[in-house]
């Protein structure tokens, strides 16, 4: 998640915006903000003309139990492939896919070629299908914390935006989603040729955004190296740990300061 200020403007009447995911921001009249955690300040004050943006990694949008989609290094029975080569070739596929070089059903009729000579069009198709459905699902069943957070963020005037390594198949149903419409900006990474973290991931979305990466914050589960990523993008950082410790396979080896639930969120936008 990304948090930044800045006087510039992008979307709405009289220059006031609204940027985030897909792309809003608002720049809005106020006093000025500081950035805190654990009672320790880690920004200055935001000029009065100001904006407040926040990125976010969209794996850690924090499903509710049971809506977890299927991992698709498991899929191989599925395809009636042997799961084990079929994860070893799941592995070197799977960049070109976050990339938008291959799509998933291409991936996945490349792989069976590869393994047996031959591919289950019916299988491929059904397992696609069944990606789209299952991520369809997960969009729909946000914990009730979260849809609270940004509610609360918004109303601050914060900016939101997000950043996913992703299928195109994965937010096929992005625009579906009872949230997206808070977001002003979405960098996903099948769209934008770039995947978490390479730092210049990171910059289009405050390109995006109109704002400088130092005023910025970004908060996500530490998956791919995404918080390395963040902070050499010039952008703080902070892990979402209350999705991490949700999802047993969600294992960051990113260090940082850790937020607990999403209500911390909260602290690091604070009035003086």
């Amino acid at each position: 998640m990304l948090m930044q200020v800045n006087s510039k403007c992008a979307h709405h009447v009289e220059n006031r915006s609204i940027v985030g995911q897909p792309s809003a921001a608002m720049t809005y009249r106020t006093r000025p903000f500081s950035l805190e955690f654990a009672g320790r300040r880690i920004s200055s004050a935001i000029p009065r003309w100001s904006k407040l943006y926040y990125l976010i990694s969209s794996r850690h949008s924090s499903l509710k139990s049971g809506t977890q989609p299927t991992r698709a290094s498991r899929l191989g029975g599925a395809l009636g492939l042997e799961d084990a080569a079929f994860r070893v070739e799941w592995k070197t596929t799977r960049p070109r896919i976050m990339l938008g070089h291959l799509s998933f059903h291409e991936a996945l009729t490349d792989i069976s070629r590869t393994l047996i000579g031959s591919v289950d069009a019916v299988a491929v198709a059904r397992v696609c299908e069944e990606r789209v459905r299952e991520k369809a699902i997960a969009f729909a069943a946000i914990d009730e914390d979260v849809v609270a957070l940004v509610s609360q963020l918004r109303g601050r005037g914060v900016s939101l935006a997000v950043i996913s390594n992703c299928f195109a198949e994965d937010v096929r149903s992005w625009s579906t989603w009872p949230l997206a419409c808070e977001f002003q900006c979405s960098v996903f990474s099948c769209v934008a040729g770039l995947t978490k973290p390479d730092p210049e991931i990171y910059l289009k979305a405050t390109r995006e955004l109109g704002v400088e990466p130092d005023a910025a914050v970004f908060i996500g589960d530490g998956g791919d190296g995404e918080l390395v990523g963040a902070g050499m993008a010039g952008l703080r950082a902070f892990r979402a740990d209350w999705f991490s410790s949700r999802w047993s396979h969600v294992r960051s080896s990113d260090r940082g300061v850790g937020l607990a639930n999403p209500r911390e969120v909260l602290s690091l936008v604070t009035t003086v």
